[in-house]
């Protein structure tokens, strides 16, 4: 893992580069609040070994990567209230913040051209940067993304509850472990019991090396506030699989 100052956005990137950096490179944005240590290993080595170079990094304001500049910003409990109306608010920072982030993670890494793939908020970042730099977006994988919180369903009842509530503060590393074990089956529907084993070891690792729940709300705030970039994605021109 490396550090990357980008002053110009006021914040430091925590990522990884793996492959050989003459190779086409890939850049992979992970979902809400997740870390980079998110992506499977077998994914990351299956695209190595078929010739790419690929990147993988911690958005702002979750792991090891910087806060970058947070605007004063409407409260969640307001925010969900005003989302559910359909009236706007003010978020700490918005998608396009964190697709400028990419784009200069980028430049930092002297990458030109590159394929792009997101997943969930790492979709809809990926989705913006597409029509910021399209010369630069050589490919496009959306992977369980949408086009905007007012294009999707709002989840089942259950899950939204799990989702918006955190273990206090003072509760014990294990059980919180097992708050984002129950959060993540209830969310993927998992039932086997070696995917849960392999869920399980994944958030001990996680929350070993970060945890920044106001992060992950900031990030949520961000995605409310963007509501609906079905127009934006009509454009997309480069190569795309959702």
């Amino acid at each position: 893992m490396a550090r990357i100052e980008l002053p110009q956005r006021g914040l430091h990137l925590e990522y990884e580069s793996h492959g050989d950096p003459e190779h086409p490179a890939v850049i992979m944005v992970m979902g809400l609040g997740m870390q980079l240590l998110a992506w499977p290993p077998s994914l990351i080595e299956a695209l190595v070994a078929g010739g790419y170079r690929v990147i993988v990094f911690d958005n702002r304001d979750v792991g090891l990567s910087g806060r970058g500049c947070v605007h004063p910003h409407t409260p969640m409990n307001r925010a969900m209230l005003a989302s559910f109306w359909r009236l706007p608010y003010t978020p700490p920072y918005r998608l396009s913040d964190m697709a400028d982030d990419t784009l200069a993670l980028a430049d930092a890494l002297a990458i030109e051209r590159f394929h792009l793939v997101g997943a969930s908020l790492g979709g809809m970042i990926a989705q913006v940067l597409c029509e910021l730099a399209q010369a630069r977006v050589l490919s496009l994988v959306s992977i369980m993304s949408s086009a905007g919180s007012r294009t999707s369903p709002w989840p089942h009842l259950r899950v939204l509850w799990r989702f918006l509530h955190r273990p206090p503060a003072s509760t014990s590393f294990d059980a919180k472990v097992e708050h984002f074990v129950e959060l993540f089956k209830a969310i993927g529907n998992i039932r086997d019991p070696m995917e849960i084993d392999t869920l399980r070891e994944r958030m001990q690792r996680t929350l070993r090396r970060a945890y920044n729940p106001e992060g992950v709300t900031r990030q949520l705030l961000a995605v409310m506030a963007d509501s609906d970039r079905s127009a934006a994605v009509s454009r997309i021109r480069c190569p795309t699989l959702i």
